[in-house]
């Protein structure tokens, strides 16, 4: 067992879901035809286009249903965030586990924790899903619906 609990997200959590969530489609195949780098991830800061372009992408899954797993030490909104779901309804928008818990091989308890029963049922996912693929744990069951991509890929 971790020491850790799923909480559902709200608007205290902004920065770490956008700021986790660039970083992360900055490594995706999308995000690399988009012009970011796999150095860029470490330029957020410093006024890349790409980050400031495709921060309405970000910032459109926090009007989503959020379930964020939370450090059990400091579990508030905002604090101690090791991994996020956006969804909406039975559609996922986003999965996000941050790299130190995948590496430290909890990554699939952590989904699990998040996820649940819908890690095994079928599932319409709507952008490049970078975290499970780096993680090799996307459902099988799981098929790419990329229509809320595309109207939110219009922002940028």
């Amino acid at each position: 067992m971790n020491d850790w609990i799923v909480r559902r997200g709200g608007a205290e959590d902004a920065d770490a879901i956008v700021g986790t969530f660039l970083r992360s489609y900055a490594r995706s195949s999308v995000g690399m035809r988009a012009g970011a780098h796999r150095s860029g991830r470490d330029r957020m800061a410093d006024g890349d286009a790409f980050w400031e372009d495709h921060r309405p992408i970000g910032t459109a899954l926090l009007a989503t249903d959020l379930t964020v797993l939370a450090d059990a030490q400091d579990p508030q909104p905002g604090g101690g965030v090791w991994g996020w779901v956006a969804s909406s309804g039975s559609t996922i928008h986003y999965v996000l586990v941050k790299r130190s818990l995948s590496d430290a091989g909890l990554g699939g308890e952590a989904l699990r924790a998040m996820l649940g029963a819908a890690l095994d049922e079928p599932r319409a996912y709507t952008l490049q899903q970078t975290c499970l693929h780096e993680m090799k744990a996307t459902p099988k069951r799981w098929y790419p619906d990329f229509t809320w991509w595309r109207i939110h890929a219009s922002l940028v």
